[in-house]
């Protein structure tokens, strides 16, 4: 239903506090991985094979090959760009979607990635775009 009000501004809490990371899928991950490294300058934070990640301002920018030879999408992601709403509530966030009159087209479900444990769920805005909401488990940060 559009025409509620969000769960958050009922409440007056933001659901999602940032975006973290904004990942580009890339079928020619060495070209691109050179080009944003050398080209642009962005520095690097991690590697591990077709991952790479990037500081630019505070925002973590990743590449991820997608292990195929042509096209700009990977095995797992429909769209050439994925981007991560980070929140502390999927819960709540899931019900705010629910009552836009949209619907998780997945998850939440568990991920445990090289660093950190997340709840991971996707949907589809009004235009069209998937998206993801992340609500982080364990970091390297936090206590195990």
């Amino acid at each position: 239903m559009r025409g509620i009000e969000s769960v958050t501004a009922r409440k007056g809490r933001k659901l999602v506090t940032k975006i973290e990371p904004l990942i580009l899928f890339v079928s020619n991950f060495s070209e691109c991985f050179s080009f944003y490294r050398k080209a642009l300058g962005l520095s690097l934070k991690r590697q591990v094979g077709e991952l790479a990640e990037f500081d630019v301002g505070g925002l973590t920018f990743a590449l991820h090959g997608t292990g195929e030879g042509d096209g700009p999408t990977s095995r797992t992601q429909d769209a050439p760009l994925a981007v991560h709403l980070v929140t502390d509530d999927i819960g709540k966030v899931k019900e705010s979607i629910e009552a836009w009159g949209s619907t998780l087209v997945k998850g939440p479900e568990e991920k445990d990635y090289d660093s950190h444990k997340v709840l991971e769920a996707t949907f589809i805005d009004p235009g069209g775009n998937q998206m993801e909401i992340v609500q982080y488990l364990k970091t390297p940060d936090s206590a195990t």
